[in-house]
């Protein structure tokens, strides 16, 4: 540790402590240049000193003589090995053994006293004293902090080492890099030529300060520069992979010679061929594959080779071709091919809103689930029909993957899980999601997933789950596996519970705590007044996703909330529909705190936060530093409120994407919150626009333009709601007309 005086008086016990605790020996500046000069001229004696015709030194000339008069050479030489020796060598090392052994028992044991850790901890409070590290190396420099602002200012206004800019070097930086990586590679039929450049600089991760005038500075952010810099390296690939490119071009070269291909090319062959969505080559490589496994987050995830992740690309053509593949991987009867495949798993698939390959078709969670279930089925027919070599009723591999199952996909799913034992190509349920059901069908099918291996299970919108038909489902289906459980709407109703009800409510609280996995718990809109705890308390583990959006809590469920264990590893918390502000503001407040360490994505939408409770909401994100992303639709602010949130929130580092709402001042003055379907679209577009616009001009000045900030205006995109969106509102057209045949029978029989 070093310590630079520049004028401030040390305290007596920090001085002893630097002194004798940490070697405070300064170096004076004459011996600084002694010792320089002396290495300056045996660094020279040695680059020039005479050497023979052989080129070695002369004898005369060795070095070691020649430094001789500053440090003699040791003549030292031990003793043999003896008896004496031997015995203390064992010693030393049984020594060694004991000192790992307490090491490990005691590895948080402190090597400082509480003296000296009081004094260090005092140093480091002290605001007019800055520690640093030292520049060329690992020691630390303790300076008045006046003096290193002086100095720092000192250094910056040295115009021999800096000059003055009068353009913007961001702008400048990337129109150079964007020349730099369009010539980076000339691809040609007979050569490959690439530039290499070292991208391990990091120079782009620091904050840039760079000098425009003596008073103005411009910064530039890091995550501002990480955006647009990661743009450009994102794509960017190895020249093994544009090899590989280069090979699928040819499509027909290609099919001809992939049996010829080394087996590790296989993986990166086949990312290329996703990426440029060269269906029949993906269908060869799957029909051809050599290795044990096929696991598509791994084939289409970060490579060393292209480190995009493509793993979001729900193709249709290249999945279908995928899939249909493996039916020809079964049905292969080549005498020169072994079949080694064991594990396939499709279940890292992530459905998106907008697809970036060319077809923008996606093959959708629920198409996936009917085209896989539809293949087991032909290959089981294909099989019986055809006469094939005894070796492919050999082959058994298991399909890890998301099933989706609605009314119209039922029998085709059933039949595949059915037949699953006689199939070879084996579905194994990952994830499971079920709507528009029966009840008997449901659990029919669930019993068929194979509960013990679920390790998701989402039961949503038209499938009729009360509280009598959840004791029935967890009595009679075990899920050790469970991670996330999904329930629908209205699956409690305590406003209506007996008491028999609650002791239900008991014992399905039992049962979720046997589930030693769970993590993440949907109930939205179930009515749980004064009743969460005696669902959540009984579970052996935190939770990390919670969404209670209108469940009616009360002041009782907040309590338990901010207080319960839950609250430390929440990392997804939706309270959307309640009054957080208003009906429980302290218990709101610490909930927010104790999660603040844990917490990425925090929804309140239609909590009728206005202008009056902005502050406090500010308040209470302060501190949640890891939030990354923020939904507050619904809500009765005016656009000067929502700025004032824009302000706080541009302070977090990790945000990354913000749902606001329409301001309240774009609406009519006889607006009523919430708002109803014919009111959301009616409001000042014009002005609305203005609003958004100031909001990325703080964004801006903030230097966080990589904040996405949207209003979407009937909700965020749901993959899963999207794709069955037809059956979901013929369904509903269904239960409507039912309905209405009741009421008419029930006014006939009036």
């Amino acid at each position: 540790m070093g310590i630079i005086d520049s004028g401030r008086q040390d305290r007596h016990k920090e001085l002893l402590l630097t002194q004798n605790g940490f070697g405070y020996n300064p170096t004076s500046d004459t011996k600084l240049k002694d010792t320089q000069k002396f290495i300056r001229k045996m660094s020279i004696k040695r680059f020039f000193i005479k050497k023979n015709s052989e080129g070695q030194i002369s004898e005369s000339m060795n070095m070691e003589r020649s430094i001789q008069k500053f440090k003699p050479k040791s003549k030292f030489c031990p003793n043999e090995k003896g008896s004496q020796i031997e015995a203390f060598n064992k010693m030393i090392l049984r020594d060694f053994e004991k000192l790992g052994k307490n090491l490990g028992k005691d590895i948080k044991r402190k090597n400082l006293t509480d003296l000296e850790n009081n004094i260090l901890i005092g140093l480091k409070d002290r605001k007019e004293l800055t520690i640093k590290s030292a520049d060329k190396g690992g020691g630390v420099f303790v300076m008045s902090t006046k003096y290193y602002t002086t100095e720092t200012y000192r250094l910056l206004d040295d115009h021999l080492t800096y000059t003055k800019l009068f353009y913007n070097p961001n702008l400048k930086f990337n129109q150079e890099f964007k020349v730099l990586l369009n010539n980076a590679k000339a691809l040609d039929r007979n050569r490959l030529v690439t530039h290499h450049f070292d991208c391990s600089n990091n120079c782009c991760c620091h904050l840039l300060k760079i000098r425009l005038d003596s008073n103005v500075c411009l910064y530039a952010n890091t995550k501002k520069l990480e955006l647009k810099v990661d743009s450009y390296f994102r794509r960017m690939k190895t020249l093994k992979f544009i090899g590989a490119e280069v090979f699928i071009s040819n499509q027909e070269y290609a099919q001809r010679n992939i049996k010829t291909l080394a087996h590790n090319l296989y993986p990166l062959l086949f990312k290329a061929s996703y990426l440029h969505e060269k269906e029949e080559i993906i269908h060869a490589l799957v029909e051809n594959w050599p290795l044990e496994d096929f696991n598509l987050g791994k084939l289409l995830g970060k490579t060393v080779d292209c480190p995009e992740d493509i793993t979001h690309w729900t193709c249709h053509h290249s999945l279908s071709a995928c899939l249909w593949g493996l039916k020809s991987y079964v049905l292969n009867c080549s005498t020169m091919y072994s079949k080694r495949l064991k594990v396939v798993d499709i279940s890292a698939i992530k459905d998106v809103e907008t697809q970036e390959c060319k077809c923008k078709k996606p093959l959708g969670r629920w198409e996936r689930t009917k085209l896989l279930s539809q293949i087991c089925y032909d290959l089981l027919i294909e099989m019986q029909q055809v006469k094939l070599y005894p070796s492919i009723f050999e082959v058994d591999i298991d399909v890890l993957c998301n099933i989706y199952i609605t009314e119209r996909s039922y029998e085709l799913v059933v039949q595949a899980l059915l037949m699953r034992c006689h199939s070879p190509l084996k579905i194994r349920c990952y994830n499971f999601r079920a709507d528009n059901l029966s009840s008997n069908r449901f659990f029919y099918v669930v019993k068929l997933a194979e509960p013990a291996f679920l390790h998701k299970l989402e039961v949503v919108h038209n499938i009729r789950l009360g509280l009598y038909d959840l004791q029935v489902l967890l009595h009679k289906f075990q899920f050790p596996q469970l991670v996330s459980l999904t329930l629908p709407a209205r699956t409690f109703n305590v406003t209506q519970h007996t008491t028999e009800d609650d002791v239900i409510l008991s014992d399905i609280g039992e049962k979720l705590s046997n589930m030693t996995h769970l993590s993440e718990i949907t109930l939205s809109f179930s009515t749980l007044t004064g009743r969460l705890r005696k669902l959540l308390s009984v579970l052996k583990t935190p939770l990390k996703i919670l969404d209670v959006a209108n469940c009616s809590l009360n002041n009782i469920d907040m309590a338990y909330l901010a207080n319960s264990l839950h609250s430390e590893h929440l990392e997804v918390l939706d309270l959307s529909g309640h009054n957080v502000t208003v009906l429980f503001p302290t218990t709101f407040f610490k909930l927010l705190s104790k999660a603040s360490q844990t917490l990425k994505t925090l929804v309140l939408e239609e909590c009728d936060i206005d202008d009056t409770h902005v502050h406090m909401l500010a308040l209470a994100l302060t501190n949640c530093f890891k939030l990354q992303e923020f939904k507050f639709l619904g809500n009765p602010m005016t656009s000067q409120s929502i700025r004032h949130i824009f302000r706080m929130l541009a302070v977090l580092p990790l945000l990354k994407y913000v749902e606001f709402p329409v301001p309240k001042d774009c609406y009519p003055h006889d607006v009523i919150y919430p708002l109803d379907d014919s009111s959301l679209t009616k409001f000042d577009h014009e002005k609305y626009n203005r609003v958004k616009e100031s909001l990325q001009v703080i964004l801006m000045q903030a230097n966080r333009e990589d904040i996405i900030a949207v209003t979407p205006l009937f909700g965020s995109y749901d993959a899963a709601v999207q794709e069955i969106s037809n059956e979901l509102g013929t369904c509903l057209i269904t239960s409507f007309k039912d309905t209405l045949e009741k009421v008419r029978a029930s006014l006939e029989k009036l």
